[in-house]
């Protein structure tokens, strides 16, 4: 349990440090779902949320593979469950940013 606990201690300094992107992103949400209110289109739509899912997985993927490399690590040094817990938990938290930022565009490029 303590592995957990000290996965989520990493994660929330982590976003203390990182609080410009955290509102960048923000804002770009709220203009994003702005624009697709504005344009008074359905919120929900099948084609794009699988689209948008499958696009989410993908990422969460990538985001595997390349965050080592990001913090100068490598997979290979990616031994304790600690280290497994942080590398998936913040893979899948950019995944799920990505996946619910290109929703929106994808719902405003679709034809009606």
């Amino acid at each position: 349990m303590n592995e957990l606990n000290l996965t989520f201690q990493i994660a929330y300094g982590y976003l203390l440090q990182n609080s410009g992107v955290v509102l960048a992103i923000l804002i770009a949400t709220v203009v994003l779902y702005g624009a697709l209110i504005g344009k008074r289109l359905p919120l929900i739509n099948g084609k794009c949320i699988k689209t948008a899912v499958m696009f989410g997985v993908a990422l969460w993927l990538f985001f595997i593979f390349t965050l080592p490399a990001m913090t100068m690590s490598s997979l290979a040094q990616v031994t304790y469950s600690t280290d497994w817990f942080m590398l998936l938990f913040m893979s899948f938290g950019y995944a799920a940013i990505g996946t619910f930022l290109v929703y929106p565009v994808l719902r405003l490029l679709k034809r009606s």
